[in-house]
C-alpha cells in the first residue's frame, strides 16, 4: 500500500507499545478518507495493472500436485493469538507433526511447545529472541510446510523466505499488502516449485462450501452477483493493551486507507464464481466512509493517558470494493471493523433462479434461501434442508473432529486437515498461489482506487491467461486421509471410501478452437437413442420460401460422464448431410443452467464437403451427483451456411441418473385440501388457504373419485383432508405408463403465471416436450393458458376457518401432445411451483 510508511520490526513486534509515531497529527479525531463514498467515476477507463512477463525458467503451478508426504512436518512462525491457537490444530491432524515453533518473543515459543507436550505430542524445536529467528528455523530439513501467522507487514517477506528455503507455505490473511509483493510471491512459487496458499479458513466454512456446491449444481441458475465481506466490531480489541501486540492492528488504521481484510467474504464468492477457473476479476472500484468509529470509541471509553490519543485514524469505517468479472458478474466486498454491529461475513450469492443469504436467517444454520421452482410467494425459506442435501464431504467426514479441534465453528480444523491430506496424498491444492494473490489484491487496489477518487482500477491476472481453463478447486471429490502407520497393529487412521488410485482424477487440458476440424471420409456418428435432431428455422428474409429446406445436418453429442465433481470432456460431431458444401460453421454447446462450459462456441475455418464431418471438444464442470432421480439435458447447435440450406441444426443428449418416483402420489408435497373443522394444515397458495373438502365433495371431487376430462380418465387424489395431496411442480420425474395422443393434467394455479413445460420420456429413450398452464384457482379467466374448467367449489378454507363464500375456487384440465406410436416411460413436471398438479393420465 503506497502510503504505508516504513515501520521497524521492533515497533510492531518488539517490547515497547507503538505510540502512533508513524501517524501524522496528535490526538486528531479523524482525517478525511481519500475519497467520499460514491465518488467513483464509472465512465473513466480503469487505471492500468500491468502483467509482468514470466521469467525464463518459471512455469505455472496450476494443477501441480504436492509430492507425497508420509508425515507432514509443520513449522510455525508467529505465536500470538492466531498462531498459538492453530498450533494444537496442526498437531491434532492425523499424520501431521509440529516440528518447530518461532516467535520474536522466545517465551511464546516455549509456552506453545509446553502445551503440545502436555497433549502428548513430541516437543517442537524452539526459535525466538530476535527478528530474524524465523530465518534460522527455515534452515531445518525437517519442515515440509511453514504456517505464518505474524502481523500483516511481514507475510510477504516470511512467505517468500519459506518458499526459497524449499518449503511449502500457508500464510494468514493477507499474503501480502502490495501488488509488487503479490507478483513476487507468484513468481517465487513458480520458480521454486513450492506452493504458497492463503490460510483462508472461511473458504472451508460449512455454509460456504454448501453454497459452492449449490452454485455448481445450477440451483441459482446462472450466477450473476455475490456479496461478501468482513464486518466485525473489533473496537474493544483494537484498543486493548494486550490483545494485539504493540497495537499493530490499530496502527494500520493510522497508515492506510485500504480494505484490509475483505478476503473472508470475497474468497467463498470467488470460488462459487469459478474465479481463476473459467472467470476472473477484471476491474475494482472502491469507496470509503469517513473514519468515525475508532475516534468515537476512544472519546467515550479510553482514558486520556492512553497512547491512542496521539493517533489519527485515516481508514474509512466501511470500505466497499465493487469488482467486475470477465463473465459479466459483479462482486461486492466490504470491510468494517470500526462500527458497532453484529458479526457478519455476508456470504450471499444470487443468480437467474434464486439467491442465498447468510447471517440473515432464523434457522440454526443462520442462512436463508429463495430459489425457483422450489419457492414462490416472495417469502424466504430456511437453509437447513439445502445444507443437508449439499453438505460438503469434508464436513460429513470430519465435522465432529472439526468441532472438537478447531475454532471458528470448526472451519480452522477443516482447513488444516484438508491441507495435510492434500500433502500426504500427493494431490493438487484446493487454494493455490494465484487464488491467494487474487483474493488479497483488493488490499492494494482499494488504495489505488480511493486515491484516484474512486476510479476503476484494472485487476491483475496473476494466472497470466490460464484463468480461462476450467479446473477443480474447493469443489473436490471425496477422498481419504492416507492411513497413519502405527508401531503395532494394522494402520487405522484415515480410512476412506475411495481407493487411492482415484484421489487425483486427471483432466486433459483444453484444446484450442482448432479442435474443431474437418474430417474427410469419416462415417457419420451414430446418434444415440436419447439424441433428438431438431431443425432450426431458417434465417428470416424479406420473402421466405414457401417450403423452407428441412435440416439434414446431423449434430450428435457424446455421452457425458456425470461422475462429479469433475471436469468432463464432451465431443460434438457435425456431419454435412446436405447437397452443398458447408461453410462458416460454428458450434455452441450448453449443459444444464448454471453449469460452466468451455468454450461456449467453437468455429471452423474452411468448409465441409458433402458427407464430411467435423468434431469439437468442450469441457463442462459436472457437480457431485445428487440423490434421487435427475435428468440432465445437453444441447449442441451448429450454425452454418450452405449444406442443407437450413442454416442451423441442433442435437440434444439426455442423461438420466437414478429412477423416477413410482407415481404422482410419491411426489405429493402440498396440502391443498382441508376439512372445514380443521383448516390449519392447509397452505395451497403460500398464505395458508386451501380447498374445502366438503365443497369439493359437493361437485364430485372426493378421495379416489374418477374424473373424466379431455378424453382421459383421471383419479382424484386418494388423500385425507389435511395431508399432502397435490404436487407443487418442481421438475419432479414421475413414472407413468401408457400410449396415446395426449397427456392430460388435472390441477390449478397459484398466481397468474402458472405455466411451464412438461417433458415426456418414452421407453425407446426419446422424449417430447409440451407447454401447459392453469389459471389462478380463483380469479383468472377460466380459459387462461388454454385450460379447460373441470369443477368449481364454493369458497375456501382460510387459516381461521371456512370463508369467501360466493367465490368459486376451481380445478382445471390441460394437456400436452404425445407421440402416439411410442410408449410413455415417465414425465418430468414443469419447474414452476405455481403449477399444482392433482392427477395426470394418458388419453387415447
Amino acid at each position: 500500500m503506497p502510503e504505508l510508511p516504513p515501520v521497524s520490526r521492533r515497533l510492531v513486534l518488539g517490547g515497547a507499545l507503538a505510540t502512533g509515531a508513524a501517524a501524522a497529527g496528535v490526538g486528531a479525531a479523524h482525517a478525511a478518507p481519500a475519497s467520499a463514498a460514491g465518488a467513483a467515476a464509472g465512465g473513466d477507463a480503469p487505471l492500468p495493472a500491468p502483467t509482468p512477463p514470466r521469467r525464463r525458467g518459471q512455469r505455472s503451478m496450476i494443477d501441480v500436485p504436492f509430492d507425497v508426504h508420509q508425515t507432514v512436518r509443520v513449522g510455525i512462525i508467529g505465536l500470538g493469538n492466531r498462531g498459538s491457537g492453530m498450533a494444537e490444530g496442526w498437531a491434532a491432524v492425523p499424520g501431521c507433526r509440529v516440528t518447530a515453533v518461532c516467535d520474536i518473543r522466545a517465551n511464546r515459543a516455549a509456552s506453545v511447545a509446553n502445551r503440545l507436550v502436555a497433549l502428548g505430542k513430541p516437543r517442537p524445536a524452539e526459535y525466538g529472541g530476535s527478528a530474524d529467528a524465523y530465518a534460522q528455523m527455515l534452515k531445518r530439513d525437517d519442515i515440509d510446510l511453514v504456517y505464518i501467522a505474524t502481523p500483516w507487514e511481514f507475510h510477504h517477506r516470511q512467505g517468500k523466505a519459506a518458499l526459497e528455503a524449499g518449503k511449502h507455505a500457508i500464510v494468514e490473511l493477507p499474503v501480502a499488502t502490495e501488488l509488487d509483493e503479490l507478483w513476487d510471491l507468484v513468481d517465487t512459487s513458480e520458480r521454486t516449485r513450492r506452493h504458497l496458499m492463503l490460510s483462508e479458513n472461511c473458504s472451508y466454512g460449512r455454509n460456504e462450501l454448501a453454497m459452492l456446491k449449490m452454485a455448481h449444481d445450477g440451483l441459482f441458475g446462472d450466477v450473476t452477483n455475490g456479496h461478501g465481506g468482513y464486518l466485525h466490531d473489533l473496537r474493544e480489541l483494537l484498543f486493548s493493551d494486550t490483545y494485539y501486540t504493540d497495537a499493530w492492528r490499530r496502527m494500520w488504521h493510522t497508515r492506510s486507507t485500504a480494505s484490509f481484510y475483505p478476503m473472508h467474504g470475497l474468497a467463498p464468492i470467488a470460488a462459487a464464481m469459478d474465479i481463476n477457473r473459467g472467470d476472473r476479476m477484471t476491474v475494482l472500484r472502491a469507496t470509503a466512509t469517513e473514519p468515525k468509529g475508532l475516534a468515537d470509541y476512544r472519546e467515550r471509553f479510553i482514558d486520556r493517558s492512553h497512547p491512542s490519543w496521539k493517533e489519527t485514524y485515516i481508514n474509512g469505517d466501511l470500505v466497499t470494493c465493487l469488482i467486475d468479472t470477465a463473465q459479466g458478474r459483479v462482486v461486492r466486498a466490504e470491510h468494517d471493523v470500526s462500527s458497532p454491529r453484529p458479526y457478519s461475513r455476508i456470504n450471499s450469492l444470487a443468480g437467474s433462479r434464486g439467491i442465498f443469504e447468510d447471517y440473515a436467517g432464523t434457522s440454526a444454520t443462520g442462512g436463508r434461501i429463495y430459489v425457483e421452482p422450489d419457492h414462490s410467494g416472495h417469502s424466504w425459506r430456511d437453509f437447513d434442508s439445502y445444507r443437508k442435501e449439499f453438505d460438503h464431504w469434508l464436513w460429513k467426514k470430519i465435522g465432529d473432529d472439526a468441532a472438537n479441534n478447531g475454532g471458528h465453528g470448526g472451519m480452522d480444523y477443516v482447513l488444516q486437515w484438508r491441507t495435510v491430506q492434500l500433502m500426504r496424498a500427493g494431490l493438487v491444492p484446493d487454494i493455490d498461489v494465484y487464488d491467494s494473490a487474487a483474493w488479497c489484491a483488493p488490499v492494494p487496489l482499494s488504495v489505488k482506487s480511493l486515491a484516484a477518487g474512486g476510479r476503476p482500477v484494472a485487476y491483475p491476472d496473476f494466472t497470466r491467461g490460464s484463468w480461462v481453463n476450467l479446473r477443480m478447486g474447493l469443489d473436490s471429490r471425496e477422498s481419504a486421509m492416507p492411513p497413519v502407520a502405527r508401531r503395532s497393529g494394522p494402520p487405522t487412521e484415515g480410512a476412506g471410501r475411495m481407493h487411492a488410485s482415484r484421489w487425483l482424477r486427471p483432466v486433459r487440458s483444453l484444446r484450442s478452437l482448432r479442435s474443431l476440424r474437418p474430417l474427410r471420409a469419416v462415417r457419420a456418428v451414430a446418434v444415440a437413442a436419447s439424441l433428438a435432431l431438431v431443425a432450426a428455422p431458417a434465417a428470416s428474409a424479406a420473402e421466405p420460401p414457401a417450403d423452407p429446406p428441412a435440416a439434414r445436418t446431423e449434430v450428435s453429442v457424446s455421452p457425458v460422464d456425470l461422475d462429479g465433481p469433475a471436469i468432463s470432456t464432451v465431443t460434438v460431431s457435425v456431419r454435412n448431410a446436405g447437397p452443398q458444401r458447408m461453410r462458416s460453421l460454428k458450434v455452441t454447446f450448453a449443459g444444464p443452467v448454471g453449469w460452466a462450459v468451455q468454450p461456449s462456441v467453437a468455429s471452423v475455418s474452411g468448409s465441409l464437403g458433402v458427407g464430411d464431418s467435423a468434431r469439437a471438444e468442450f469441457r463442462i464442470r459436472v457437480p457431485e451427483k445428487r440423490p434421487g432421480f435427475v435428468v440432465r439435458t445437453f444441447t449442441a447447435t451448429a450454425a452454418y451456411s450452405g449444406g442443407d440450406g437450413a442454416g442451423s441444426a441442433t442435437g440434444t443428449r439426455t442423461e438420466v441418473v437414478g429412477s423416477p418416483l413410482p407415481g404422482l402420489a410419491a411426489a405429493y408435497n402440498n396440502v391443498g385440501v382441508t376439512d372445514e373443522s380443521d383448516t390449519a394444515p392447509g397452505d395451497y397458495d403460500g398464505d395458508g388457504n386451501s380447498f374445502s373438502a366438503q365443497k369439493l365433495a359437493d361437485v364430485g371431487l372426493t378421495p379416489g373419485a374418477t374424473v373424466r376430462a379431455l378424453g382421459a380418465d383421471l383419479t382424484w387424489p386418494d388423500a385425507e383432508p389435511g395431508t399432502p395431496g397435490n404436487v407443487s411442480s418442481a421438475g419432479q420425474a414421475i413414472t407413468l405408463s401408457g400410449q396415446g395422443s395426449r397427456l392430460v393434467f388435472l390441477g390449478s394455479g397459484v398466481g397468474s403465471a402458472a405455466t411451464g413445460t412438461a417433458t415426456v420420456h418414452y421407453t425407446d429413450g426419446t422424449s417430447s416436450r409440451g407447454q401447459f398452464g392453469f389459471p389462478n384457482w380463483s380469479f383468472d379467466p377460466a380459459d387462461r393458458h388454454g385450460a379447460t374448467l373441470v369443477a368449481s367449489a364454493d369458497g375456501r378454507n382460510r387459516p381461521d376457518g371456512y370463508g369467501n363464500a360466493g367465490i368459486a375456487y376451481r380445478i382445471f384440465a390441460h394437456s400436452v401432445p404425445l407421440d402416439p406410436s411410442k410408449q410413455v416411460a415417465f414425465v418430468v413436471l414443469p419447474s414452476n411451483g405455481n403449477v399444482h398438479v392433482f392427477a395426470m393420465a394418458v388419453a387415447p
